[in-house]
């Protein structure tokens, strides 16, 4: 039983991070342009919304999202997030029982993140990337998602990491990840501190 509960920690170390939702269409993750980090520019699509609708929520894409040249508001993402849940392979766990604990703030400079495993912590520093693109189609948010573009990295150079807000004080982390061979995906569940 303790080979068993070890391995499966593993597992979840392994995966290190993102839940919320299961992703239909990985290209999606790749129809992005780089902007700066405080402000970040918005990627045409063909599934926008009106530009002349107003937006009701920080959910809503920016109006105009049609224009070029018009700008996210990366505030609605600023803040401390803390872990609640996770899922990795379709298994699901609480932030109790993950076994790790995880910091994400983001502010106007970019994202932080680290991850702890016993005594081993990884972290990242990133940009963030608009993309015009939801984490996949019925994740909450259908509207918009943003790319954490590395800076500094203890992580894998294949991990990619995505989130989007479902709600003003929660957000969605999703990891792809290599795993034996294979692509991973694991997402984590956020409310805002």
């Amino acid at each position: 039983m303790k080979k068993f509960t070890f391995i499966f920690g593993l597992i979840i170390a392994f995966s290190i991070v993102v839940t919320g939702c299961s992703t239909k269409d990985k290209s999606k993750n790749k129809d992005v342009s780089v902007q700066s980090t405080t402000e970040i520019s918005q990627i045409e699509d063909d599934s926008s919304a009106n530009p002349d609708e107003e937006a009701e929520s920080n959910l809503d894409e920016p109006a105009n999202n049609n224009d070029e040249n018009s700008h996210f508001d990366a505030s609605v993402l600023e803040g401390e997030w803390e872990l609640v849940s996770g899922e990795t392979d379709g298994y699901e766990y609480s932030a109790e029982e993950a076994g790790y604990t995880t910091k994400l703030t983001i502010d106007a400079a970019g994202a932080h993140y680290s991850h702890t495993l016993y005594d081993e912590t990884k972290s990242f520093d990133a940009e963030l990337k608009y993309r015009n693109v939801p984490l996949y189609e019925g994740c909450g948010n259908d509207e918009w998602s943003v790319e954490f573009v590395m800076i500094e990295s203890d992580f894998d150079a294949e991990e990619e990491y995505y989130a989007t807000l479902t709600s003003d004080d929660t957000l969605l982390l999703q990891c792809f990840f290599p795993f034996d061979g294979t692509q991973g995906v694991s997402y984590e569940t956020y409310k805002r501190k």
